[in-house]
């Protein structure tokens, strides 16, 4: 809970991820359509932040003034570490997903578990249950770092990845290929050099119409 008075700053990412250093080093990066919330005046001894929408945090570890994040019903502590919060407007669903270090999570009922890297929680907010998972998606950030991890991934689920991060540039032509698998890793290219490789790893075509890139052909390799 915010501290009574002083000043509250507002971040806000409307149509474009926006990254920001709080006042205590920590970095945040929010997705579209997210804001944060924090009291300026009250920060130094007290970094409680209030998240709408969806944000990667790399926190400034303090043992003595433990970082908050308040997300729905849920807060989320770090333990020096970065990792997502996602509690998108509308949905019944916030995930917590580490990707390092650890962060302890308390639910409105009092609830706590502890997530370490490579951990996820899943709270559904109409039934107030918690979930924890030693799965994470390897593409839970990449909305704010342009990294992007394909294992032998099919391409319509490729797509869908990237259609998140570059709002909706990409199609899939034929439905043939939406079995099509990829192994690749993409580190902050350009979407047109994105779709170049994904291109010529798979030998189909492309073409770019009305700024939307649609892949074509009668297969892959």
């Amino acid at each position: 809970m915010f501290p009574v008075g002083g000043i509250n700053v507002q971040v806000v990412a409307l149509d474009s991820v926006k990254t920001s250093i709080l006042p205590d080093g920590s970095s945040i990066s929010l997705n579209r359509n997210s804001a944060l919330e924090y009291s300026e005046t009250h920060f130094s001894k007290n970094r409680v932040v209030k998240l709408h929408g969806e944000a990667f945090f790399d926190v400034v570890h303090d043992d003595k003034n433990p970082f908050v994040v308040e997300a729905g019903d849920l807060k989320i502590q770090d333990v020096g570490t970065s990792f997502n919060v996602k509690a998108v407007e509308n949905s019944d669903l916030v995930i917590v997903s580490v990707v390092s270090g650890e962060v302890n999570i308390t639910t409105i009922n009092n609830e706590s578990i502890t997530l370490h890297k490579g951990e996820e929680a899943r709270y559904i907010l109409s039934k107030r249950t918690i979930e924890k998972s030693e799965v994470v998606d390897p593409n839970i950030s990449s909305y704010s770092n342009r990294v992007f991890v394909f294992d032998n991934t099919e391409l319509i689920n490729v797509i869908a990845v990237l259609n998140e991060v570059y709002q909706n540039r990409l199609t899939i032509g034929d439905e043939r290929l939406n079995s099509c698998r990829i192994t690749v890793t993409f580190n902050d290219e350009s979407l047109e050099e994105i779709v170049l490789v994904i291109k010529e790893t798979l030998g189909i075509d492309v073409k770019e119409q009305n700024q939307q890139f649609i892949f074509s052909g009668n297969g892959c390799k």
